[in-house]
């Protein structure tokens, strides 16, 4: 009996010196939450009953300042309470559409080598550039046509003795006539454009011999009528046609015109 006794003995003290370890809720007691009470619609006062609680919200992440102002300006709140979407800043549409660059018009045309011979003497013509074959274009007052081109006809400095031809063009609110010169010394070309007055361009055919033909078949076509030509007529059409081909408003009017008899 002694034997088990002393056995006991050691499983008794043992048994006094464990002690059990406290739970998890011991350890750390809850805390009562705070009931938020909301307000009521009149006059912001509180209702009588107290409202659930509503359960905790995730933690938000942190927003950089620049996301929180387009957050917030994403929606406005109206007089009803309820969101109504923002128009978005100046500067963040400007981002989303680039801005087109303004037009800006091309400089007028540096004058030319026989712009700048007929401006040194007294004649005012207007530059209007090089064509696609490098020819240099000039636009003249009909008041100084048939003078400034006596001029380029007998200056040393241009020696234009033959004019090539005369081109008819009708921009419907005007006609013009287009003179291409030619130069036999030095081959030397020029482009001369005069726009018609009335219809009325003066005659050049004292200058040139060969403006008799070509002032005969602009007027033919187009109807520009050249003031001071001995003998403008027809030279390509009848006599008695009617209307002219190369204009834009030509109708065909003529009653001789029927086609099931050509």
């Amino acid at each position: 009996m002694s034997s088990e006794n002393e056995i006991d003995k050691p499983q008794e003290q043992q048994s006094e010196t464990v002690t059990p370890e406290p739970k998890a809720e011991e350890q750390q007691p809850i805390e009562p939450k705070e009931v938020k009470e909301p307000v009521s619609a009149e006059a912001g006062e509180a209702p009588e009953e107290a409202v659930a609680e509503k359960p905790a919200k995730p933690a938000r992440k942190a927003v950089t300042p620049k996301a929180s102002a387009e957050e917030g300006a994403a929606a406005e709140p109206s007089a009803d309470g309820e969101a109504k979407p923002k128009a978005k800043p100046a500067a963040a549409a400007a981002k989303a559409a680039p801005a087109k660059k303004e037009e800006v018009p091309p400089p007028p045309p540096e004058p030319g080598r026989y712009a700048q011979l007929l401006m040194a003497n007294g004649f005012k013509p207007v530059p209007l550039g090089n064509d696609a074959g490098g020819i240099e274009m000039i636009e003249l007052n009909p008041s100084e046509l048939r003078e400034a081109c006596q001029f380029l006809r007998d200056s040393d400095a241009s020696r234009f003795d033959l004019l090539v031809s005369i081109a008819g063009v009708d921009w419907k609110t005007s006609l013009q006539a287009v003179y291409h010169l030619y130069s036999t010394a030095t081959y030397q070309k020029l482009a001369i454009k005069a726009t018609a007055v009335d219809d009325k361009l003066p005659s050049v055919e004292s200058v040139w011999i060969t403006a008799d033909w070509h002032e005969r078949e602009t007027y033919d076509l187009f109807g520009i009528i050249f003031e001071g030509h001995h003998k403008l007529e027809r030279i390509l059409m009848p006599a008695d046609w009617i209307g002219h081909p190369m204009r834009k408003d030509y109708k065909v009017e003529d009653p001789r015109l029927v086609w099931n008899e050509r």
